[in-house]
């Protein structure tokens, strides 16, 4: 499985498998992907969703990955409601997949795909204000046993992979960290 076994990338594929030992199986999960965009927060609301293949160049093998984890309306419908609240206008998507940035850390993470998945688009332009305002929104909804993931990196750019480090994004990465982890 090159995508799923690529020693490039050992260090985080160990740290995906070993995340449901740390943090057991939540009910549900909101998986925010960074690879869908549009211009108003759009969720997955189809009981059973198809992969969306959203890649290219790879294997053939890497286009015949199957993940059976469900979909749930139910959790769906609270999310519009919740983002609805929020005034972020968000719609129901029962034809969207699920991309690779949900299936490939789920595999890892949750490979029984036992674990009902919802996937919440990004913004177009990528606004930091209204993508604070979602993050607060989504908050709410993980009182409830939903695990919230944000799905994707801080640097995406795959002629960037393999070459020599970049040094302005190690230290973006960094302050990221830090950021995030700060108390």
């Amino acid at each position: 499985m090159p995508v799923l076994g690529d020693p490039g990338h050992a260090d985080m594929i160990g740290y995906l498998r070993g995340l449901q030992s740390q943090i057991g199986t939540p009910s549900a999960i909101i998986m925010v992907s960074a690879h869908w965009e549009f211009p108003k927060p759009r969720i997955t609301s189809s009981p059973q969703p198809d992969l969306y293949f959203d890649y290219y160049g790879f294997p053939p093998e890497t286009y015949e990955y199957t993940y059976g984890a469900p979909g749930s309306p139910e959790l769906a419908q609270r999310l519009f409601e919740t983002l609805t609240a929020a005034g972020l206008e968000p719609e129901l998507d029962d034809t969207r997949g699920f991309d690779h940035g949900m299936f490939i850390p789920m595999m890892l993470m949750y490979p029984d795909g036992s674990v009902p998945v919802v996937q919440v688009s990004l913004l177009d332009g990528l606004d930091a204000e209204s993508h604070i305002a979602l993050g607060e929104a989504l908050r709410s909804l993980t009182d409830d046993d939903v695990l919230v993931i944000g799905s994707g990196m801080s640097y995406h750019n795959m002629g960037g992979f393999g070459g020599a480090a970049d040094p302005a994004n190690i230290e973006f990465d960094a302050w990221l960290e830090d950021v995030c982890t700060a108390s």
